[in-house]
């Protein structure tokens, strides 16, 4: 795997610097009681060897750059998102009101989220969409604020926003589906369906949550051959075979011989296996 790692480096350009001090900081704890050490290392055992080929691998790629912007600013939000999220009080603490940089202000967001103050959480997301209105993070986590305190319409611009910055991002495509239906109406409905068609049709997203949103937008415009296949999908995708088996026999009930969806319900039933 370190092999992989410095080969991946190399070819992108970057330093394994950062690699390096990982290793370092794991070779620390192996001095703590095994109570004191952290989960990775006693599934990833640290020898001298492994740090002395990193370290040679630096001395000998002197050319090789440390990580610039963007990628460096994105990694400081990340870090700043997950510890605001898994330890919400301790990130008040280390992320005060008066912090000014962009992963201190979204930390300080997603503590306050999780310690249930949308709110302030909102207040905190608008001072960075002040600057950023398009970025898509910004924008999903507003939306996800907005949706779970019941102001759906005031999420739906936001996650709008979000996929026009990231068009084929399947999560974000999904949240904007889901906002629109709980929006309601049939023009919204009908996005639904194209947003939710195109974000299972990404890498990753044929989620249960995807298909089962799918089934619903379809089932809302009166199309319940199609609603039937993506039930049977979202059954196939959480491994319910019997499920699956049962919704697409109920979509070829439905659906026109040799359509598409009448095709892929004859797959589903293949790959659950016919009883």
């Amino acid at each position: 795997a370190d092999q992989a790692a410095l080969s991946y480096l190399q070819r992108t350009g970057q330093s394994a610097e950062g690699l390096l001090t990982f290793l370092g900081r794991l070779e620390d704890q192996e001095l703590l009681p095994a109570s004191r050490q952290v989960e990775y290392l006693r599934t990833h055992p640290i020898t001298r060897d492994r740090v002395n080929t990193v370290a040679a691998f630096v001395t000998s790629h002197p050319n090789l750059t440390v990580v610039e912007e963007p990628l460096r600013s994105m990694f400081l939000r990340s870090q700043a998102k997950l510890f605001g999220y898994l330890q919400p009080q301790a990130a008040l603490n280390r992320f005060p009101e008066s912090a000014t940089d962009v992963p201190s202000i979204y930390g300080r967001a997603y503590a306050l989220y999780r310690l249930g103050r949308p709110d302030e959480a909102l207040a905190a997301v608008g001072r960075l969409l002040a600057v950023a209105p398009n970025d898509p993070y910004f924008n999903e986590f507003a939306g996800q604020v907005l949706m779970e305190s019941n102001r759906v319409a005031e999420a739906l611009p936001h996650y709008q926003r979000a996929v026009a910055a990231q068009p084929n991002e399947p999560l974000l495509l999904t949240a904007l589906a889901q906002s629109r239906l709980q929006v309601g109406g049939a023009d919204q409905i009908a996005a639904a369906v194209a947003e939710l068609d195109r974000a299972v049709r990404q890498p990753g997203g044929g989620t249960p949550i995807a298909w089962h949103l799918l089934a619903t937008a379809y089932g809302q415009t009166g199309d319940l051959g199609l609603a039937a296949v993506a039930l049977a999908e979202e059954a196939l995708a959480s491994g319910d075979n019997d499920t699956a088996r049962i919704q697409a026999a109920r979509a070829l009930q439905t659906l026109p011989n040799g359509s598409p969806g009448h095709l892929r319900a004859l797959d589903i039933q293949a790959a659950a296996g016919i009883d």
